[in-house]
């Protein structure tokens, strides 16, 4: 988290992004950014080394328009909706990065203890490891 962002986690977090999903308030999705990225890298580039320095994000990058999507075929109340949040595909591509960073370095920081909310570990070793406790 210290380190500048380099243009190859950047590229493979834009690469590894499904396209196909609907597009941001912005008007573009992943499809965009996979087929335009030679020609935008330097500008996403620049945005990157100033969130590094400032930790700050313009504050368009963070609003968000909210969207009912429908759970049946044809829904009759509010209760047959679901809402989603859209948010800015330069937003999204932060995060993404920012959570790949946080992913790598999990195993330095969480104890092997830890059995939830850790890539590879579920929260039924906790209990597992408990019942043999208690068994013995």
């Amino acid at each position: 988290m210290t380190v500048p962002f380099t243009a190859t986690e950047i590229k493979e977090v834009v690469s590894s992004s499904d396209g196909d999903k609907s597009p941001s308030p912005d008007g573009f999705n992943f499809a965009f950014f996979k087929r335009f990225w030679g020609l935008i890298k330097g500008e996403v580039g620049v945005l990157f080394d100033q969130f590094f320095v400032t930790a700050d994000l313009p504050r368009s990058f963070s609003s968000y328009f909210i969207t009912l999507i429908p759970k049946v075929i044809s829904p009759l109340s509010i209760g047959d909706f679901r809402p989603i949040s859209l948010v800015g595909s330069l937003y999204k591509i932060i995060a993404k990065v920012l959570a790949t960073r946080l992913a790598n370095g999990m195993d330095k920081l969480i104890s092997p203890n830890q059995s939830a909310f850790i890539k590879g570990r579920q929260l039924v070793d906790g209990v597992v490891a408990v019942n043999e406790i208690i068994d013995l």
